[in-house]
């Protein structure tokens, strides 16, 4: 009831002042006397409030009460300081991660782009040595055409072509695994082995 005259108090008003003196007189009976009973009855419950603490039973009652209450609103405030201190602490646990995320991923494109600009440079120089050979065996081929003396031309590479090539790949494999694998001469033509 309290909550309806709180919500609906100008309503109210407005509607016994429309009324006039007999919408103020209703208003008296409506509202008056019944507020008038509650107060009533509130005032017995402090009289008898106040009665039972002037007993050494209610002194003990109230000072327990006042205890607890004081016990239940410092448990409060020190939940309340709790929880304000663990999310900022969550905050900053969060703040630091973003950082430390943000600081890998620099580093992490700051160390594929030196990586991606060392094998570019490799793969720049591996096709320079190529293109370079290339152009020693067209030259090659050109000065075998022009000298007749020379019958064989089965191969134009040398020793040291041999060893250019080697250059080219990468020191990825040990040296013993390269001697497993070596070069193997070919054979000359010429007559059959067997006749």
């Amino acid at each position: 009831m309290w909550h309806f005259l709180a919500s609906h108090i100008w309503t109210i008003l407005g509607l016994v002042a429309s009324f006039g003196a007999a919408g103020i007189a209703v208003a008296v009976l409506a509202f008056g006397v019944p507020a008038a009973l509650i107060l009533a009855q509130a005032a017995g419950f402090a009289r008898e409030a106040a009665r039972f603490l002037s007993t050494p039973t209610g002194q003990a009652v109230a000072v327990i009460a006042l205890c607890l209450v004081a016990f239940a609103a410092g448990d409060i405030r020190r939940t309340r300081l709790d929880d304000a201190m663990f999310r900022a602490r969550q905050a900053a646990i969060a703040r630091d991660a973003a950082e430390r995320e943000a600081r890998i991923a620099r580093e992490t494109a700051a160390d594929a782009a030196a990586r991606i600009a060392a094998l570019a440079q490799d793969a720049n120089d591996l096709q320079q040595k190529v293109t370079d050979y290339e152009r020693t065996l067209a030259t090659r081929a050109r000065l075998a055409d022009a000298s007749a003396q020379q019958d064989d031309r089965a191969c134009l590479a040398t020793p040291d072509d041999v060893r250019s090539l080697r250059g080219l790949v990468p020191d990825a494999a040990p040296r013993a695994d390269r001697a497993r694998g070596g070069l193997r001469k070919a054979p000359r033509a010429g007559p059959a082995a067997g006749t």
